[in-house]
């Protein structure tokens, strides 16, 4: 089968996007190590919890970026990709609406919307398959 230029220039593609997934994780793993402030007492465990955290997830997201970037599929990449960017804003809504005075965010509000982030960003990856867009 012959390769065409379009072939190219989605592999192209695809490798950025498993780029700035890559660097997104590092973004998520390393973000926290530096602007969480260091504290003792009972929220030090608090802090360290979320950093830890924040490692793991950002590591699991680097390497779903590697993964795509090795294979030249992207479903892996845009999957983990677009669930950071949708638990930043649900995070940020939820936290906007919280903090400005409006009333709690229930917590079956807050799983619903992680639900639908989760299945979302599903479904988009898997229209985004090797070799179809």
């Amino acid at each position: 089968m012959a390769v065409t230029v379009s072939d190219h220039a989605r592999q192209h593609r695809y490798r950025v996007i498993a780029a700035l997934v890559v660097a997104l994780g590092v973004l998520v793993a390393v973000l926290p190590l530096v602007s969480l402030p260091e504290s003792s007492g009972p929220m030090a465990f608090l802090i360290s919890a979320v950093q830890v955290v924040a490692g793991v997830v950002g590591a699991a997201v680097a390497i779903a970026g590697v993964y795509s970037y090795r294979t030249g599929n992207p479903q892996a990449a845009v999957a983990a990709g677009l669930m950071i960017v949708g638990f930043v804003a649900v995070g940020a809504v939820g936290g906007l609406v919280e903090t400005s005075g409006g009333p709690l965010v229930p917590i079956w509000v807050w799983m619903v919307s992680i639900l639908a982030v989760v299945l979302g960003s599903l479904a988009v990856s898997d229209r985004v398959r090797d070799g179809g867009e």
